[in-house]
Formats: C-alpha cells, structure tokens, sequence
C-alpha cells in the first residue's frame, strides 16, 4: 500500500496552512486528545502548524475502499486517523 500514489486525493498545501492558521482551538484538542490516548507529549498545536506550512505534514481525502486499505484491521470505528508524516480522512469531499 505504501507504493501507491495518492496525490489527487491530497489536500492542497497552501490552503491546509491557511487553514490551520485559523484552526488554532481544534488543534489545541486535537492535541489534548493525542497526549490522552498516547500520542506524542511534546507535540503543540505550533509543531502541528509549522509541519503542514513546510509540507511535512500531509493530509489526504481518500474514497472509503482506499480508507479501509490504509487503515487496516482495526476495531475503531473513526473518520480519519494519522499515520507518520501523513493525515488521512475517510471519504472524498466529507461524503462517505
């Protein structure tokens, strides 16, 4: 699954740092919810920013079969989820 192009499913970069400039408060969640469930103590919602302006952070819109590919086996039951450099959310456009 790693080798498959998925660049027409990612976001545009310049509109996803616009966005997240203005996101700063469900960032801030997001962040509080990662530190409860395990997530990286040290991360901020200013990492999180700074990553996607550089274009280290990505995040990609992808059809449900796709989704379910990528995310594999797995009993949660989620919109989306985060894999390394890389956001993925389920459904193209917010439809499922």
């Amino acid at each position: 699954m790693a080798n498959r192009d998925l660049s027409r499913y990612q976001y545009d970069p310049g509109l996803l740092a616009q966005f997240t400039q203005t996101a700063r408060p469900a960032l801030l969640d997001f962040v509080k919810q990662q530190n409860r469930w395990g997530g990286s103590p040290n991360r901020s919602a200013d990492d999180i920013i700074n990553r996607i302006s550089n274009q280290e952070l990505k995040a990609y819109s992808v059809p449900k079969d796709i989704y379910k590919n990528l995310r594999g086996e797995s009993s949660l039951s989620s919109g989306g989820f985060h894999s390394g450099d890389n956001i993925y959310l389920k459904g193209l456009y917010g439809i499922d």
